[in-house]
């Protein structure tokens, strides 16, 4: 709630009243708040030469981590902050501050920093990535490697991965699917594929076509089909192949392809089951979705659906997240979950949570603090958004 007001009052010309620049900078540099990083950023605008003063004076002047220079002397741990917070920012200035002591670092930490680049990985860091598979000394790293380049739709292995299966696999619209025999090659070891699959029921030739299948984007079932993105991500919903034996899900994660992600669970919002899904969507997007009356065990909701712009989520989707939650028994985190909820939440959509809220006799302790405090949450937003002039 604090970061959202900050955001409000950017360029609203006020700044923050000298009487609570001290605990509001020392929350902002404190290691354990994971808004840290944003708090600092945007308070430098709102506390005016008062508070970047006090923040000299309270000996924090030196805790930014803002820039390059600061990575020379970081430990391990903050490098690995950086690099993920610069990824966010400049995707190609964090690669080449990656690049700066990569060969001076020991195999474990080299590991844990390639994996940064994780975050809005494109094809330009795929050079990088190659020279690290061809020469990196350790087994884990060359792994990490691999798995990089084949979260890039176009690098030269996703590439190989359409070659190999292109010819082995069609599609007939009354027949269905269909597999021509492949043999296993070094080159598919080297690619990370196994040879035998440990299901007795599939057979090593699938097997190996399925883990083909696993790695190609959605261009290539375009391909397959003969059609555009939009309804061959609907028929591969409808009638994947391979079975049940192919993780649908795993290839629109591996590629963070949101609009696959988006015509899979419009056309089966069963696919609900993996949660990272529905964070690639829009809120237009999700407005779109026939959500299921009732989700198992939903008793949190993922980081991963906050996102971190604090845009408000569509009547449709709050009503179905809300009907879900007040359907538990018992809520985890209640009182956190409710601050970070009452962000998204329609403020017309308050009536499903008080009349929840009045049959409190019924409900367990930690569902009555959740109805509590995101009604008050919710009051405060709307007292936030009236005090900085906004809708």
């Amino acid at each position: 709630m604090l970061a959202y007001a900050y955001r409000l009052a950017q360029g609203s010309g006020k700044i923050i009243s000298p009487e609570y620049l001290q605990p509001l900078i020392r929350r902002a540099y404190d290691r354990n708040n994971p808004l840290r990083f944003e708090e600092r950023r945007l308070l430098k605008n709102l506390v005016g030469n008062r508070g970047l003063w006090l923040i000299r004076q309270m000996g924090l002047a030196g805790e930014e981590c803002g820039t390059t220079d600061s990575w020379d002397t970081a430990t391990h741990g903050e490098r690995k902050e950086m690099l993920a917070r610069f990824r966010q920012q400049d995707p190609a200035a964090a690669l080449e501050l990656l690049r700066k002591d990569w060969k001076s670092e020991p195999a474990n930490q080299r590991n844990e920093l390639l994996g940064c680049l994780r975050t809005n990985i494109s094809k330009t860091d795929e050079p990088f990535i190659q020279e690290v598979l061809e020469s990196d000394r350790s087994s884990i790293v060359k792994e990490t490697a691999r798995k990089l380049l084949c979260m890039i739709p176009d690098s030269a292995m996703v590439t190989r991965c359409c070659e190999l299966l292109r010819g082995h696999i069609r599609h007939n619209m009354l027949t269905g699917w269909s597999y021509d025999e492949i043999g296993y090659t070094p080159e598919m070891k080297a690619m990370g594929l196994s040879e035998v699959s440990s299901n007795k029921k599939e057979g090593d030739s699938e097997f190996i076509l399925r883990q083909l299948a696993e790695r190609v984007p959605l261009s290539f079932w375009c391909e397959v089909y003969g059609c555009g993105k939009e309804e061959a991500a609907r028929k591969f919903a409808k009638h994947p192949p391979f079975r049940k034996f192919l993780e649908l899900e795993d290839p629109i994660l591996n590629f963070s392809d949101g609009l696959w992600a988006f015509h899979t669970l419009k056309e089966d919002p069963s696919y609900l089951r993996k949660p990272e899904l529905v964070a690639m969507l829009t809120p237009s997007q999700r407005e779109e979705i026939s959500w299921p009356e009732t989700v198992r065990d939903f008793g949190f909701i993922p980081d991963s659906w906050y996102g971190n712009d604090y845009e408000a989520w569509g009547p449709k989707f709050s009503s179905s997240v809300l009907s879900w939650i007040l359907k538990k028994d018992y809520l985890y985190y209640a009182a956190d979950m409710a601050e970070r909820l009452a962000m998204h939440i329609p403020s017309h959509l308050r009536n499903l949570i008080e009349a929840k809220a009045a049959s409190s006799a019924e409900a367990s302790p930690s569902m009555n603090e959740f109805c509590s405090k995101m009604l008050e949450y919710m009051d405060l937003k709307s007292e936030t958004d009236t005090l900085l002039n906004e809708k």
